[in-house]
């Protein structure tokens, strides 16, 4: 059974969102599934409509290339081979970490709506979490 269940991805997003306030950002928490498929989408008071959608793809491109999205401009080059072939939209900027047990991916978080820095550190909080369980 997949310990990534709603229950859980809702303390990684809660846990993103409250070192997102206490930091000051107004953000948007996303966390997929294995296939990268939406579980959670929160997106805070104030945060701008665009991290929507980026939040989104971030994660979803964490779970493509099973890395996080800070590591992977310099692992793959971006051709539009690359891009067209994935099927979804990428984001090769940081904040957007994969989710594992063991090397199993069973998943993806990501935060957008800051600076890089930002959304990173918000990120890091909701992965603590998982890494805890």
């Amino acid at each position: 059974m997949n310990p990534l269940t709603l229950e859980v991805a809702c303390q990684i997003t809660t846990a993103a969102r409250l070192h997102a306030q206490a930091a000051g950002l107004n953000a948007t928490i996303a966390v997929v599934d294995a296939g990268g498929h939406l579980m959670t989408l929160e997106r805070m008071d104030g945060a701008v409509l665009a991290s929507l959608e980026t939040a989104q793809v971030k994660a979803r491109t964490a779970v493509l290339f099973g890395a996080p999205t800070r590591a992977l401009p310099m692992a793959q080059p971006v051709t539009p081979a690359l891009i067209g072939g994935v099927g979804y939209p990428v984001a090769f900027v940081p904040g957007g970490y994969p989710l594992r047990i063991g090397a199993e991916l069973v998943g993806g978080i990501a935060v957008g709506g800051g600076t890089s820095e930002q959304d990173e550190a918000a990120v890091l909080a909701g992965l603590a979490v998982w890494e805890r369980r």
